[in-house]
């Protein structure tokens, strides 16, 4: 076509050249416009995904903190309710025991000696058990050994040589311990002097 014909046209060709001129400046805009939103919200997109994880993070250390307590608990129940029991249910047997243990190595004890305090605080009573022992460095050695093996909640507080004859048997004062649930007593009971 010539240019004559261009002109003889124009009002064609003009209005569809504004229209696309038009259009392509409105879709330009459109796509910047468009392209910072998008721009923006995935940036929104990756911040909520990173505080997402960082919630799952802290939610799951704060379940594995329950289940820490929630085990804690569980052991200290059974601490209580198995390991500790009331004094008067388990201190026969723990005085059997520790004179038990004492005739194995070989070496009974004399007069035992008690003391009792309340622990402040705590439903936990500490009974202390005195007593000597008179016998080798071996037999000592297994005794102790033996109330280290012991199920019972045994804790070994002074070991004390009473004896300087180099020669003859060793004579060593022993202070054991263990603890008892006591419930609502008051723990103000005086110290006693038992004869086993």
């Amino acid at each position: 076509m010539n240019s004559a014909a261009w002109r003889n046209n124009f009002r064609f060709w003009v209005p569809g050249t504004v229209v696309f001129v038009l259009m392509s400046v409105l879709l330009s805009v459109f796509v910047l416009r468009f392209s910072d939103a998008a721009a923006v919200a995935q940036a929104r997109l990756t911040r909520r995904a990173e505080e997402l994880d960082s919630v799952r993070a802290r939610r799951l250390q704060a379940e594995e903190a329950v289940e820490r307590i929630r085990s804690s608990e569980a052991g200290l129940a059974e601490f209580y309710g198995g390991r500790l029991s009331s004094e008067s249910r388990s201190l026969t047997a723990i005085i059997g025991e520790i004179k038990d243990l004492a005739a194995r190595a070989g070496i009974p004890p004399g007069a035992l000696s008690y003391d009792r305090e309340r622990l402040e605080g705590q439903d936990v009573a500490r009974r202390s058990i005195r007593f000597a022992v008179n016998g080798s460095y071996q037999q000592l050695r297994q005794l102790i050994n033996f109330f280290e093996l012991s199920d019972s909640f045994l804790i070994l507080d002074e070991i004390g040589l009473s004896s300087n004859d180099v020669e003859g048997p060793l004579r060593i004062n022993l202070q054991l311990s263990t603890l008892f649930t006591v419930g609502s007593q008051d723990g103000s009971e005086p110290a006693a002097n038992l004869e086993s």
